[in-house]
């Protein structure tokens, strides 16, 4: 995909439905954006208002720390068995 000039830098855009480019230099961010960082001196804010649904989100991510937690409990019980590091030496 060709990119195309913006103040003397070239941006390639693969969003499939983007709707508009706003190059940014001294503006604050708009609220309800996300950040990326691109190098050194670029930085990539994507408006999520309206298209994430936030509280249905910190719930689904609030499952997967409880899944992970749990996991977790369960390795560390298995690491407090008496003699763990010879029962499961890599190194024979």
């Amino acid at each position: 995909m060709p990119g195309f000039p913006v103040d003397g830098h070239i941006f390639k855009v693969t969003f499939f439905d983007l709707l508009r480019v706003h190059v940014l230099t001294s503006d604050p961010v708009p609220a309800g954006c996300t950040m990326s960082t691109i190098g050194a001196s670029c930085e990539v804010h994507l408006m999520l208002r309206g298209l994430v649904d936030v509280p249905k989100e910190v719930g689904r991510l609030q499952g997967k720390v409880t899944k992970l937690d749990e996991a977790l409990a369960k390795l560390m019980e298995a690491m407090n068995i008496d003699n763990y590091e010879q029962k499961v030496s890599l190194i024979q």
